[in-house]
């Protein structure tokens, strides 16, 4: 785009300067020149207003494209609308034309600073400084060279800064070979939040401004061609913004595809594929809330693999992860409810959360899940195949007889080490609902109106 701004801009010297070797009377209209100029602002104001990266897709490109074209049609009438720029032109038509070429150079070199300065990206950075150097050097140089030509001046320092504007052409090869990167206070400048904010939004509604004020202008002499570039510019930013909006909400669906993944991520067991202790104490904490609304009882299972330590330093740590994986299946299958609640507590122990159980259907549950273990043993080629046991903890309460949702878990942690020190392959349970005052559980016998007598082995049942 500033290559093609500079082909442009050349082209109009030259036929600047064919046109100044004429005749009068051969001489072809100063509006060819001046219309090359005019197109020539197409690409740098298709640099300033674009923003370079993957979020603008095709069609939004196109219609930036078809919005500046637009912008430069709109130019090209507001010239010829303010200048004869057909044959001779007196002193107060260029006037006109200088000034508003003038307005154009400070528009386009301003939003080239804006840019500049707003941006974070050193490449982008490198581009814009360039820009805005020449963009400023060249307002300055066609400025002076302007009231030169119109004022009295000799004709040799007309002629001299005639040369010097002319040679603004080599300003942007000139500055990618021989000045290769900005100062080295602009390359570690770092705009604020705000300037960053502003370039970008600026950036949006350079295109739309130049078009607004240039169809205004073009309507108080051609009202046509005013009114209808201001309609094809509100249906050309309504198709932008559209576009936009669809790409924004593709990108917000996507990126919430990727967090609820990265949640289930963060919330599940890496090994067993079943929520961990994490997603545990959230589960809890947010059924314990619901049992402080509901009055409803909630039932906890900590269940713990026997003799797993010995199992991993005897068969290997590969054996140890699949006996905790098939735990972890035959658990999720033996929960009856869509509401229960199994994760993962840490090591070789699980935990499980049943709101709204009663103290029969917790223990049943609990008693269901030790005898599905019996089902599972471990595949080896060193010796027999020992079947794998589980013992369990269980504590039922609510939330008007229990302190807290910890104390729950507290209670079925100690029930849990009383099946352990019972035996193993077990049960013992404990309801907190018929305690009058528990403040401080132990693992030491529960007290008389506690129910912690159902504790249950294979040898009972049989």
């Amino acid at each position: 785009m500033l290559l093609l701004n500079q082909v442009l801009g050349m082209a109009a010297m030259v036929l600047y300067g064919v046109r100044a070797l004429l005749s009068e009377e051969r001489a072809f209209s100063m509006g060819i020149p001046v219309l090359f100029f005019i197109l020539g602002a197409i690409p740098s104001l298709l640099a300033i207003s674009c923003e370079f990266n993957a979020r603008e897709t095709l069609p939004v490109r196109v219609l930036d494209v078809a919005l500046a074209l637009l912008t430069g049609t709109l130019f090209v009438f507001l010239i010829f609308s303010l200048v004869n720029l057909v044959g001779h032109i007196d002193d107060a038509g260029i006037r006109k034309l200088n000034l508003v070429l003038a307005l154009q150079g400070i528009f386009l070199a301003t939003g080239a600073t804006l840019r500049l300065f707003g941006t974070v990206h050193q490449e982008e950075r490198r581009f814009f400084f360039i820009l805005t150097a020449t963009s400023w050097i060249t307002v300055v140089l066609t400025n002076i060279r302007n009231y030169m030509t119109l004022g009295q001046v000799s004709p040799f320092w007309e002629l001299i800064w005639n040369l010097v504007a002319d040679t603004r052409a080599l300003l942007i090869p000139i500055m990618i070979v021989a000045v290769y990167q900005p100062p080295e206070w602009l390359r570690s400048y770092q705009p604020s939040k705000k300037i960053i904010q502003l370039s970008r939004v600026s950036s949006t509604l350079f295109v739309g401004l130049a078009l607004v004020v240039l169809g205004i202008s073009v309507a108080e002499h051609h009202f046509r061609p005013g009114a209808v570039g201001l309609f094809l510019m509100l249906i050309g930013y309504g198709l932008r913004n559209a576009l936009i909006q669809e790409n924004l909400v593709q990108a917000e669906e996507s990126l919430l595809r990727v967090n609820n993944k990265l949640e289930e991520m963060i919330a599940l067991d890496g090994l067993t594929g079943i929520p961990n202790r994490r997603s545990f104490n959230d589960t809890l904490d947010r059924e314990w809330r619901l049992s402080a609304r509901t009055s409803r009882t909630l039932g906890i299972l900590m269940i713990d693999i026997d003799h797993f330590k010995t199992l991993n330093d005897t068969y290997g740590h590969d054996v140890g992860d699949e006996v905790l994986s098939d735990v972890a299946r035959v658990l999720q299958q033996g929960l009856p409810r869509t509401g229960d609640f199994v994760a993962r507590y840490g090591g070789e122990e699980f935990a499980a959360i049943l709101p709204g159980a009663t103290f029969a259907g917790m223990e049943a549950v609990a008693d269901r899940l030790r005898r599905a273990m019996h089902g599972l043993a471990v595949e080896n080629s060193i010796s027999s195949t020992p079947k794998i046991t589980v013992s369990i903890g269980a504590a039922l309460g609510r939330f008007e007889s229990t302190a807290a949702a910890q104390s729950l878990v507290k209670a079925a942690d100690m029930a849990l080490y009383r099946a352990k020190d019972a035996g193993r392959d077990r049960i013992e349970c404990i309801d907190l609902n018929s305690i009058v005052s528990y403040d401080d559980l132990s693992p030491e016998p529960y007290p008389s109106n506690a129910h912690s007598d159902c504790g249950k082995t294979e040898v009972e049942e049989d």
